[in-house]
């Protein structure tokens, strides 16, 4: 998995202020992420060391996508290999929405972490809640931004913001 902090840096994100902003812009509020914490953030699932071991080892012999030393994750793994040890019929080899976390670019309503007001799966779109696509399945050329929308007249132009605008409020 790519280092989210560079992809941010990337996106010209620096601060986590710039963070709280983009993430609004997207639809939902992130909880306030401790940089030098991140295991608070509470989008983990804990679990004991002994199954600590076991869930390496399960990542290692599945190749499962996944860094169990990761930062910031986008996807709660762990959760997902406990509830599959269960028997959760939603832990499916596909790793759906259900354990996601803020940090996924495609965080929606299915996630256990989502706030009420998450943006939601309408057919191949994810919609926040002020109806713009932030991510399409089926768009070749998503760049990560939400389509640009004249908000007095709700016409959106079919071009993407070059770069969100962090200082839009709502």
């Amino acid at each position: 998995m790519a280092n989210p902090l560079v992809a941010l840096q990337t996106l010209g994100i620096q601060t986590i202020q710039e963070l709280t902003a983009l993430s609004t812009l997207f639809g939902y509020k992130q909880r306030e992420v401790n940089a030098a914490s991140v295991d608070d953030s509470g989008y983990q699932t804990k679990i004991t060391p002994e199954e600590e071991k076991e869930f390496r080892s399960w990542v290692i012999h599945n190749n499962v996508p996944f860094n169990p030393t990761e930062r910031f994750a986008d996807y709660d793994m762990r959760g997902f290999w406990k509830a599959q040890k269960m028997g959760d019929s939603r832990a499916t080899q596909n790793f759906p929405d259900t354990w996601k976390t803020p940090y996924s670019r495609t965080f929606s309503k299915e996630s256990i972490y989502a706030p009420t007001d998450a943006p939601e799966w309408v057919g191949s779109k994810l919609i926040n809640k002020y109806g713009d696509v932030v991510y399409d399945k089926n768009d070749p050329e998503y760049t990560g931004y939400p389509l640009q929308k004249d908000y007095a007249t709700g016409i959106t132009t079919g071009k993407r913001n070059a770069r969100p605008n962090t200082t839009r409020s709502y």
